[in-house]
């Protein structure tokens, strides 16, 4: 007789329905749904209507804010009877499902789950009849981590994942081994994806929320996510392998829907232009399924002309939307202590209060650009967290200083410090918890990183740690193999495997040093800024707006890094000379077309056939650059001669 099998996928509001005789839908934290939401509820309805609900029988429906998902396997355990006692019981989610067939990576993204979905992943009764024939268990394919223990410190409260292991250790002592290999290990279980057999799974549970339990009795789990779910599963899945079980590790699936990002950029008039290139490369790098809604928090001297080139801009990306907020005098008188930046750094400050119903946000410095789409890192959980970002380096080097930096901002250590150009906030527990108060007092205090050092200081303790991969500075030497080596600070911030995958392949770079790639072309990846820039229907002016910074930037590249430090300089100096010589002489030219006098006109226009023929000399210096055609350059640049 074939063996019957159920996967839960867990719901909590209306999307692609996936429902058969195997898949089944469960709404998780029915209770409180029904309890908080309006009956003509759109989504309500809708999961009434297709999905089971965990609030019957023997339930934890009410505890859904804590537990989330488990709240649907625990009412699977207490209810198998309403499920027709299947042989095996999985579990899903429902924008994450099995890939039911061997790949080469551990996750992959589909944008569009269609008609063809279940051919995607393999999806089909007898394919899970023959895994499971051949197999104890089914769980999501491992994936790789500097350890999990670490990697819950770094995002989550360490004391609860503590708690957990001495009471393993106090009341299943025989899981304990399995727990310190697991922990300590690199590689994870993510999800709480698994099929099980029957007793397996009431093995589980039993062991799982016997756990859990305990862990609310002993820890203030108030306003938090039971994250140390996922890690028990991880313990339980490591458990069964030591016992011999055979398990078959599948690939998991991200089925994202339509859905919209809200992201923030801030900038005054001057950054117009750098602002504008970035959300290009924000919008042109979108997945078809992800819309962008970018709210622009504007210096109120931002121009009138900046503002038609933002509807150009708008009108040109027509599928992502733009929300201008301009702001007021505040932050005006705070004094700026570092040149490349300017007041509208501090506007972020605001957000919580000037996005009422924005609950969840990306921010980005206007000194970025995006490589792909966000979506991966705007579904990352900060639930229990203000914000999420990527460790500043530079700040983590030497000792003395880190220790200084961490006293000075009041904090226990500076480990946890992160660059503000790129973060992911939680503005709902930021204007939970007050947190506006708390920047205003900060404020006060001057301190040299400005409002980085309020974020980190304000946000300590309640700061997720991202992949460098989300924020990729070009400060730190991406382009140079050995960097990593001769860096200290780095090799403090980042495993050398994480560093460089960001460096090959960063999902957004930051131009986060004085010099920008608008000014100079040999910065790392300024190629990558220019082609952003070149997506824009208004990208001549860009071009001449920097010309001059352009030009030396080529000069540079003619010189095939020879020498660079002086020889740079001097050329450079040479050039700007040169440029005001020939200024001067072509007004000069000007005049001599209106003189009626050929004497008169011979005699002025000495001096301009003097200058003009002493602009020769660039030849002599390898340039090969007359007059004539330094002009010619400048108006008949190409886009394709920034990538010779």
């Amino acid at each position: 007789m074939e063996k019957t099998a159920k996967i839960l996928l867990a719901y909590h509001k209306k999307d692609i329905l996936f429902k058969d005789h195997i898949l089944t839908p469960v709404h998780a934290g029915r209770a409180l749904a029904l309890k908080t939401k309006p009956a003509e509820d759109k989504d309500l309805r809708w999961l009434l209507d297709n999905t089971l609900g965990d609030d019957t029988g023997d339930n934890i429906s009410k505890k859904n804010p804590l537990y989330n998902e488990m709240t649907a396997i625990y009412w699977a355990w207490k209810n198998y009877d309403k499920l027709g006692y299947p042989d095996y019981l999985g579990f899903m989610h429902y924008r994450r499902h099995f890939i039911f067939k061997d790949m080469q990576k551990p996750v992959y993204e589909c944008v569009d789950a269609g008609e063809d979905y279940y051919s995607t992943i393999n999806y089909d009764e007898s394919v899970i009849n023959e895994i499971l024939s051949r197999n104890d268990f089914i769980c999501a394919a491992p994936q790789w981590c500097q350890s999990v223990y670490l990697q819950y410190k770094e995002n989550h409260d360490i004391g609860d994942l503590n708690c957990v292991i001495d009471i393993i250790k106090q009341k299943f002592p025989d899981y304990h081994e399995d727990t310190m290999q697991y922990l300590h290990g690199n590689q994870a279980y993510y999800y709480n994806m698994f099929v099980f057999d029957k007793q397996t799974f009431f093995q589980y549970c039993h062991w799982l929320f016997s756990i859990t339990f305990e862990l609310e009795k002993r820890r203030d789990l108030t306003g938090k996510r039971l994250f140390v779910s996922e890690r028990l599963t991880g313990i339980f899945i490591t458990h069964l392998l030591n016992k011999g079980k055979k398990c078959k590790f599948l690939p998991v699936m991200y089925a994202e829907g339509n859905h919209e990002i809200p992201v923030i950029m801030a900038a005054d008039d001057n950054y117009a232009y750098p602002m504008f290139v970035s959300l290009a490369s924000l919008f042109s790098s979108a997945n078809e399924n992800t819309t962008y809604k970018a709210y622009l928090l504007l210096d109120k001297n931002f121009t009138d002309e900046n503002f038609v080139r933002l509807k150009m801009l708008q009108k040109y990306f027509g599928r992502h939307k733009v929300e201008v907020h301009v702001m007021d005098e505040k932050y005006d008188e705070v004094k700026i202590n570092i040149d490349h930046i300017k007041t509208a750094t501090f506007y972020r400050l605001e957000l919580p209060n000037l996005l009422p119903d924005v609950n969840k946000c990306i921010y980005l410095d206007v000194d970025t650009i995006v490589n792909k789409d966000l979506s991966e890192l705007f579904r990352l959980n900060i639930d229990d967290k203000y914000i999420a970002g990527v460790r500043a380096a530079g700040y983590y080097y030497p000792e003395e200083k880190a220790r200084t930096n961490a006293n000075r901002l009041g904090i226990d250590n500076i480990f946890s410090y992160v660059n503000a150009g790129v973060l992911l906030l939680n503005l709902k527990k930021m204007r939970k918890d007050n947190l506006m108060n708390v920047f205003s007092e900060l404020l006060k205090k001057d301190f040299p990183s400005m409002d980085q050092d309020i974020l980190n200081s304000a946000c300590f303790g309640k700061i997720r740690i991202l992949h460098p991969k989300y924020n990729a500075m070009t400060k730190y030497s991406l382009k140079d193999d050995g960097a990593y080596k001769s860096m200290k600070h780095l090799q403090l911030a980042y495993t050398l495997k994480e560093w460089d995958y960001a460096r090959k392949h960063p999902a957004i770079i930051h131009y986060a040093d004085k010099i920008k790639p608008w000014d100079d072309l040999t910065v790392d990846y300024a190629d990558k800024w220019w082609r952003a820039a070149a997506e824009l229907p208004f990208f001549i002016e860009i071009y001449q707006h920097f010309f001059e910074q352009i030009i030396n930037a080529q000069y540079k590249l003619k010189l095939n890094n020879q020498d660079l430090s002086e020889k740079l300089k001097t050329e450079r100096l040479r050039f700007k000379r040169l440029k005001v010589k020939y200024n001067s002489a072509e007004k000069t030219a000007r005049r001599l077309e209106n003189s009626n006098s050929y004497k008169l006109g011979r005699f002025l226009s000495y001096p301009y056939r003097k200058i003009k023929g002493g602009l020769r000399c660039l030849r002599e210096h390898g340039l090969g650059y007359t007059t004539k055609r330094i002009v010619t350059k400048i108006k008949t640049f190409k886009v394709s001669d920034l990538y010779r």
